[in-house]
């Protein structure tokens, strides 16, 4: 590649979503993930659920697992199903014809449901013809073709062809089921009617011979002839939202998706099938859904000990050590053609600036992320967009799609929220936090709320929304004391309350709260912070001292605080140490609009 070709263009940023990635996305030389991330748990089948939060890599994870099982082993067969009701045509037809061996997606929007209230059978079913299909495409090489399997492989096709959950080469969502299914004792084996019903009027059928039927396929999956070959199947997450009619079917579905994941898996250990697993990704909060909606089972404890939880908790990581940031260069180190373990101290340098305002440039970007892939490759692609042709990232490509970003942003949180949360209600938390303030005591909230969100019911369990903003990543908690600030994703997973702490809005989410602006006192923020600046003592109290300076050829107003003197002992009457007309050199940290002088500092 040509110097001038060697620009920010020329990056392969990404999809947001994993499932339309090209397939060489997911070879190693191209993957980051966490460091309590068990690879090998999951490829040796110690493990076979995948958790976590929205957009923190569980599809990347599932079809890397895929991809690498694959080039490990010629003769494996890794199939996969994506479990989604919201693609289109054109995506649907995308993911159907990727390279990724064998992939199958369930769509399940089209389909009327509602009456059923246990989906553990059908996705049996399903499972089974999955493998009935994969075994006869790859000739037979996962289970032996003898009478055991002929009698399996001809019962799950019969039984899934009559109930039009799909075909001899492909496997689709259940739509209808025989009405009649009964064991010929005489025949040795199991009639099914040709009449139809439809899934929607379903639930006055007797089904007691459809699952015995079941039963059967189960007793003879367990008593085939393994192979050799490596055989995953992996089944991405199905997403729903509180404001879905079909919310509480759908969480019946994923409910059932992990029992039928986890009995299976019990039942290929007890048959001794080597190197077979089906491994299930489900997202952290249709968990909670399941738990706060449907009640009973307490799957978290049932799925704990084969799990892997995808988090990216690094709050002791900053700069290039992040292995968050550490996908930015990467995609940059691959650009340059290295594939290598690469310095990426030396990319950083050449590719960045060393600042945004009085920040670490990586750790600017970084403060504006929830410690996700999907927010560095979000905020990647809109840094590309917004300067093309720009030979490396630029101070206005880090800032200029700021509010961009914090819109995009937002609405992920909107949709992940809405797991728990109806849209109305949804809606209602982020006007509630709007132009209110950056930072705020409980107090503070509550009064605000009581003013102008009161008879709201959604208010009335003020401390749990407080807690579910705080997990979700809308809040922090700052020490008033130290200044630290607290967050879920970060670890600490219990939200501190009492009178030292408040709550701070994350700083991804201020720009669309109409909380932070660029340009403030027709300045650039990000131009004037960490500019020495010449001011000029016009006044001071007992504890602000006040000037004038010049910035950008006009006169601004600023103040400093006692706390931000260049001396650090305490000091009881700042005025003084100053006089009027006196110079001093001062630092911007921001812009005051209460009382419309610029927040300044004595010290960097």
């Amino acid at each position: 590649m040509d110097a001038k070709e060697k620009n920010i263009d020329n990056i392969y940023v990404g999809k947001l979503d994993a499932r339309f990635e090209d397939i060489s996305a997911f070879e190693d030389s191209n993957m980051n993930f966490p460091s309590n991330i068990d690879i090998d748990g999951l490829v040796k089948g110690d493990k076979y659920y995948i958790t976590g939060n929205k957009g923190t890599g569980k599809t990347a994870l599932l079809l890397y697992l895929s991809n690498k099982i694959a080039q490990n082993d010629e003769s494996a067969i890794c199939s996969t199903i994506l479990f989604k009701t919201d693609y289109n045509t054109t995506e649907k037809i995308k993911i159907e014809t990727i390279e990724r061996r064998i992939v199958d997606t369930l769509d399940i929007g089209s389909v009327d449901m509602n009456s059923i209230q246990d989906f553990t059978n059908i996705w049996r079913l399903t499972v089974f013809l999955k493998i009935v299909c994969d075994n006869k495409e790859s000739q037979y090489k996962l289970f032996a073709q003898n009478t055991n399997w002929n009698a399996f492989e001809n019962l799950i096709l019969r039984l899934a062809q009559t109930v039009k959950i799909g075909t001899k080469e492909r496997i689709s969502m259940l739509q209808s089921i025989p009405k009649e299914i009964r064991f010929s004792e005489e025949l040795n084996l199991y009639t099914i009617s040709e009449e139809q019903v439809s899934i929607e009027n379903a639930s006055n059928i007797q089904l007691v011979d459809f699952n015995d039927a079941l039963d059967i396929s189960e007793y003879l999956f367990c008593h085939l002839e393994r192979k050799n070959a490596t055989y995953f199947i992996c089944i991405d997450e199905l997403e729903t939202y509180c404001g879905y009619k079909s919310f509480r079917r759908d969480l019946q579905m994923v409910h059932d998706w992990i029992e039928v994941a986890w009995s299976l898996n019990q039942i290929i250990k007890d048959a001794s099938y080597k190197k077979m697993k089906i491994i299930l990704s489900v997202r952290t909060e249709i968990l909670r859904s399941i738990e706060k909606y449907l009640g009973g089972d307490e799957l978290n404890k049932k799925i704990g000990s084969y799990r892997i939880i995808v988090d990216w908790k690094s709050k002791y990581w900053v700069g290039v050590r992040n292995p968050i940031f550490a996908i930015w260069l990467k995609r940059i180190a691959r650009m340059l053609g290295d594939y290598t373990e690469t310095n990426y101290e030396n990319i950083r340098q050449k590719w960045f600036p060393s600042t945004i305002g009085v920040q670490d440039t990586v750790d600017f970007i970084l403060d504006r992320t929830w410690n996700k892939p999907r927010d560095i490759i979000r905020y990647m692609a809109l840094s590309v967009k917004a300067y093309p042709g720009a030979q490396v990232f630029s101070k206005n490509s880090i800032v200029d799609v700021l509010e961009t970003y914090s819109e995009e942003s937002k609405s992920e949180i909107m949709e992940e929220m809405s797991a728990l949360y109806s849209s109305e209600n949804v809606d209602l938390i982020f006007s509630s936090l709007r132009k209110f303030k950056s930072c705020f005591t409980k107090n503070e909230y509550q009064q605000h709320i009581e003013e102008n969100y009161g008879g709201y019911s959604l208010f009335e369990s003020f401390d749990n929304l407080l807690e579910d903003m705080y997990r979700y990543g809308i809040l922090g908690c700052e020490n008033i004391e130290t200044g630290e600030v607290n967050w879920y994703y970060q670890g600490e997973i219990n939200m501190k309350k009492g009178i030292k702490w408040r709550y701070c809005i994350h700083k991804g989410l201020r720009p669309i709260l109409g909380l932070e602006s660029i340009v403030k006192d027709d300045v650039n923020i990000y131009d004037i912070m960490a500019v020495p600046l010449n001011c000029i003592v016009t006044r001071a109290t007992q504890a602000f001292i006040f000037v004038d300076f010049y910035f950008n050829e006009k006169m601004h107003k600023g103040a400093i605080h006692v706390s931000k003197w260049r001396e650090r002992t305490y000091i009881s009457d700042i005025s003084q140490y100053v006089s009027i007309g006196e110079e001093i050199l001062a630092y911007a940290l921001n812009y005051d609009e209460t009382h419309l002088n610029w927040v300044l500092t004595c010290r960097l």
